[in-house]
């Protein structure tokens, strides 16, 4: 449940067990046989990756009536799952060329299937909004995919986490002393700020090898289409592993 900082801007404590639901699920195909993620395309069918699932994780969203949200895996130097809306009665894409007429082909799935999704208008549905933004198709990520893999923290605990678990690489560079401090005094709890009655805010953190930690100001309409976008992206504490794919 959300907790009130004040009247409008309200601290989201349990954002995530919502992460943690997306990540646990995205690193259940990470046993899928090598031989088959060198195929050229792989259908939902042998992956059993349905991105109809991110709306059991995220019930505060709603998907538009009568399509599906369905994908096609891509292989090559940025292998990853191109995701797009379909009509319940239409056949899934099974090649290549299948998705050239797709919005936001080849490089902003993102974007494209956020537009038709509306939020329940809770503090709870905008926050959920950008997270699906954040971590919608990060499953199966393989070669130059790999940049776009962020890890969300929305708690003192989930740094810690990620803190221990980054101490286990043996080929990024290490994080500093200060640089461990400096992650532990971050602003870390999401908030979503409701005092615009036509806009809601989302403030959340996110990590990424390439880059460090940012805190991220996302904004988006009130009413469909709500046109989420990234008002501001600061870098609280820089951070490069030092490898590149």
């Amino acid at each position: 449940m959300p907790v009130k900082s004040n009247q409008y801007l309200i601290e989201m404590p349990d954002a995530q067990n919502l992460v943690d639901a997306v990540d646990e699920w995205h690193r259940s195909f990470n046993n899928i046989p090598e031989q088959i993620l060198h195929q050229d395309t792989i259908p939902r069918e042998v992956s059993g990756y349905d991105p109809m699932h991110y709306f059991s994780i995220f019930p505060r969203l709603i998907p538009p009536s009568g399509r599906v949200l369905d994908h096609l895996y891509v292989n090559g130097a940025n292998s990853r799952p191109f995701l797009y809306w379909r009509t319940s009665e239409a056949l899934p894409h099974s090649c290549l060329n299948d998705l050239v007429n797709e919005p936001g082909y080849p490089g902003n799935i993102q974007s494209a299937v956020l537009e038709p999704i509306r939020s329940d208008g809770t503090a709870e549905g905008w926050l959920q909004l950008v997270l699906l933004r954040l971590m919608v198709g990060h499953a199966m990520l393989r070669w130059h995919a790999n940049y776009q893999r962020v890890t969300m923290l929305c708690n003192q605990q989930a740094v810690r986490k990620q803190l221990n678990l980054h101490s286990q690489y043996t080929i990024a560079e290490p994080l500093t002393p200060q640089t461990i401090q400096n992650a532990l005094n971050q602003d870390i709890i999401p908030r979503v700020d409701l005092s615009h009655h036509e806009a809601a805010r989302v403030y959340i953190t996110r990590f990424t090898l390439w880059g460090g930690y940012f805190r991220q100001t996302w904004i988006m309409q009130r009413q469909g289409p709500h046109g989420l976008r990234l008002e501001g992206d600061v870098c609280t504490v820089p951070y490069h592993c030092g490898f590149v794919f």
